[in-house]
């Protein structure tokens, strides 16, 4: 059986590691361009753009890592249903060392498609 809700989960993580790590990634590029301190960067993006500043250039990584995050966890977690014959509740907890290993495998044949 086929579940939906491992790709959900991806792509809500997906969305919310960017929420947050935006901001982060906006700063360190600002201040590795006009060479300043952390506080200051901050100060300045702050003062000139406001929180929104923050997150320039936010909207393409938005509908490209939510939908490739939602891969990554749901071939895995369905992979490893089927290898394993295992139920949705139980396939990650038993999973053995081998049927993780192969699951693993699936991945990247799912992000050359």
């Amino acid at each position: 059986m086929f579940f939906w809700i491992d790709f959900l989960a991806g792509w809500a993580g997906g969305i919310a590691s960017l929420i947050v790590g935006h901001p982060l990634e906006t700063i360190k590029v600002r201040q590795q361009t006009y060479n300043t301190t952390l506080l200051r960067t901050v100060r300045q993006t702050f003062k000139c753009e406001g929180i929104f500043g923050f997150y320039k250039g936010i909207f393409l990584p938005i509908f490209t890592y939510g939908p490739s995050n939602s891969l990554f966890f749901g071939v895995y977690a369905n992979a490893l249903i089927l290898i394993g014959n295992l139920d949705h509740a139980s396939c990650i907890s038993s999973g053995t060392s081998r049927d993780i290993y192969i699951a693993e495998k699936y991945q990247p044949v799912a992000f050359t498609l």
